[in-house]
């Protein structure tokens, strides 16, 4: 928190000593890092503001915070029929100007994003306060409680989350925006909700263009980094369905045969032995690459055919017939039926990083 007022500080300090006037004292801002967006049970749109607590950094907390810790965010909640209105109420309530250049996330619930993300997405684009880069989040709880439960957990994910989750995949509002506009682009919201006391990160959850359709568990959310070939590394996968080897990626490559009738994605895999309840495993070297390259064909494949069935495109197939000028009208259905192969050649990696 002292990284904050530091920076909040500087960033005052350096407009007064160049002659802004304009510029307003630190009492007077609200600093907002965390928005949240909701239907409340009347209908109308909830906002939840996450806002640095100021007071509570300065004397320390007071006894009814949690625990008789010091408090480091305040929830503001507002409802009305848009984002504008919402945020005028809470200012209103305030006396103090928003300051939303802070903000590294926004939360939508999962009613909202199955409802559809657009109308939104218009204004945090629009918003010149608002960085391209901030994260997009979504969850099964209710927003506002969330947030109250939290305490700045989504705040250190949002900032921090590969030091937590090495094979986590952000989603900015760049990317959902430039997704949301195109008919032949599926993206993903990173999806958490809060269980036993804890922030868990469950996630990955996909927008057929700005609506939410489809979840991935765990274990699918790490095949999702393999397939589409980013923070592959360092994934841990098993290599039979009994759960015998645990293998850790070392390097994916991959490659696309693109034609009318059919697409082939051929998966180039080396992995190292983490974790096997064989004896002297590395003997057996060749018998887990084909045992593993046949489960994770299946696996694969599975994993395409359910966000296929959806209408979506989670490897950029649709970009692709683009660039070669073949039909994409009515994308989402051409998807559906489209052949669609993964292939996978699995190389087992010895400590060293020779194969043995």
């Amino acid at each position: 928190m002292r990284t904050w007022m530091v920076l909040l500080m500087l960033a005052t300090g350096t407009a007064a000593l160049s002659g802004c006037l304009s510029i307003s004292e630190i009492r007077e801002q609200s600093f907002i890092v965390g928005m949240g967006i909701d239907r409340a049970e009347n209908g109308e749109l909830e906002i939840s503001m996450m806002e640095i607590d100021m007071d509570g950094m300065k004397s320390g907390g007071n006894e009814s915070s949690p625990g008789g810790k010091a408090p480091k965010y305040i929830i503001r909640n507002a409802t009305g029929s848009n984002i504008p209105d919402c945020l005028r109420q809470i200012r209103t309530r305030l006396q103090k100007e928003l300051s939303l250049d802070k903000v590294s996330f926004i939360m939508f619930s999962d009613k909202i994003a199955r409802e559809g993300i657009y109308p939104y997405m218009d204004f945090l684009v629009r918003s010149p306060n608002i960085d391209q880069t901030v994260h997009m989040f979504v969850t099964t709880d209710k927003v506002s409680e969330l947030f109250r439960k939290d305490n700045g957990g989504l705040t250190n994910f949002s900032t921090k989350g590969y030091a937590f989750v090495p094979t986590f995949l952000a989603s900015r509002l760049w990317q959902v925006n430039k997704a949301v506009m195109s008919p032949l682009q599926s993206t993903h919201l990173n999806r958490f909700n809060y269980e036993n006391k804890e922030l868990n990160f469950v996630g990955e959850s996909f927008l057929r263009k700005d609506r939410l359709v489809y979840h991935l568990n765990g274990i699918e959310s790490r095949e999702f980094n393999i397939l589409v070939n980013r923070q592959g590394k360092e994934v841990i996968l098993h290599a039979d369905a009994e759960k015998r080897n645990a293998l850790q990626i070392k390097e994916v490559k991959r490659k696309t045969e693109v034609r009318r009738d059919r697409v082939t994605f051929t998966y180039s895999i080396q992995a190292t032995i983490l974790e096997s309840k064989e004896q002297n495993p590395y003997r057996h070297a060749g018998e887990i690459e084909k045992e593993g390259s046949r489960l994770w064909e299946k696996n694969f494949t599975k994993l395409l055919v359910g966000t296929k069935k959806q209408g979506l495109d989670i490897l950029g197939i649709g970009e692709q017939f683009r660039m070669r000028g073949w039909d994409t009208a009515h994308w989402e259905e051409q998807i559906k039926k489209l052949d669609v192969r993964v292939l996978v050649h699995l190389k087992i990696l010895s400590p060293e990083g020779k194969r043995e």
